[in-house]
């Protein structure tokens, strides 16, 4: 049986801020299809790290999984952000 690691309610208090970020970008005004999936790729990418620290996955396909889903989930947020906003005359 797996026990919690040490300080594992650090983690658990981060992941609360970052799904409640995703949650905020899915429900917002800006295109589910962008903002939303980028948000919770950028969530996905920070579960494969927890996943790695926590030995739950090897390094070797965290590695290959955390900076592609990052950076899309990026890339997308961005995208649907600034998109949106120029189409307003904001940006």
């Amino acid at each position: 049986m797996l026990s919690p690691l040490p300080g594992w309610w650090h983690g658990a208090i981060y992941t609360l801020f970052v799904a409640a970020m995703a949650a905020a970008a899915w429900t917002s005004r800006f295109p589910r299809y962008r903002t939303g999936i980028g948000a919770m790729m950028f969530l996905a990418s920070d579960l494969f790290i927890f996943a790695g620290e926590g030995g739950v996955l090897g390094k070797d396909v965290t590695m290959w999984l955390v900076w592609p889903l990052y950076f899309a989930g990026q890339a997308l947020i961005a995208w649907g952000v600034v998109g949106t906003l120029a189409k307003e005359g904001k940006a």
